[in-house]
């Protein structure tokens, strides 16, 4: 069992999730059904998830084509975190001056607070690098980049800045290891047909 769950690489929710589900005495035929029933509760609380939010779509507040997008893209909670950042973009935020080199510019973005922020963007790339890096930290992008995008017209987020935990359908997505191995267990479970 020792190779099949490694405690190390499961986060400490998935630990104290599974392990309620399990004890040291089960043998191996129960630890798989206790899996099963961890997997079906999982399941079905992300299904009760899935129907609240159905048919219900966010208050979509300035008309860019780039809101619209991430409606589509982000949960609601995080849907709403960006909307707060375009948002802040359009009414709290204005460039002080903007520079084009070839196919980067250079533009000097002053916030609400007085704070000057410079945002390096690649327009050939859709790649920007800003001093506030709030994607590094957060995994979101900022009311600094967003004004940028919105000056170059940009429909939607690149997808070099859509973080997959924050998507609406992330729980759809394969999970891998660390070494590429695919963690469907339930691939490792079913016997192996010729």
């Amino acid at each position: 069992m020792g190779g099949l769950v490694r405690t190390t690489s499961w986060s400490e929710s998935q630990n104290s999730s599974f392990g309620s589900y399990t004890n040291f005495h089960a043998s191996l035929m129960e630890f798989f059904s206790h899996f099963e029933g961890a997997v079906d509760s999982q399941r079905h609380k992300q299904a009760k998830l899935d129907v609240a939010c159905e048919g219900y779509l966010p208050v979509v507040k300035m008309s860019l084509a780039i809101e619209r997008y991430d409606v589509v893209v982000y949960t609601i909670t995080i849907f709403y975190d960006v909307q707060a950042e375009i948002v802040a973009s359009c009414f709290e935020c204005h460039v002080l001056s903007s520079a084009v080199d070839g196919a980067v510019k250079r533009v000097e973005v002053e916030g609400a607070n007085g704070v000057v922020n410079v945002v390096v963007f690649n327009i050939a790339e859709t790649i920007a690098s800003y001093l506030c890096r709030m994607f590094e930290r957060v995994g979101l992008l900022c009311r600094h980049i967003f004004l940028v995008f919105k000056d170059a017209r940009l429909d939607s987020i690149p997808p070099c800045y859509i973080v997959s935990r924050w998507t609406y359908d992330a729980y759809k997505r394969p999970i891998y290891d660390i070494d590429g191995v695919h963690l469907l267990f339930y691939e490792w479970a079913l016997p192996k047909v010729p």
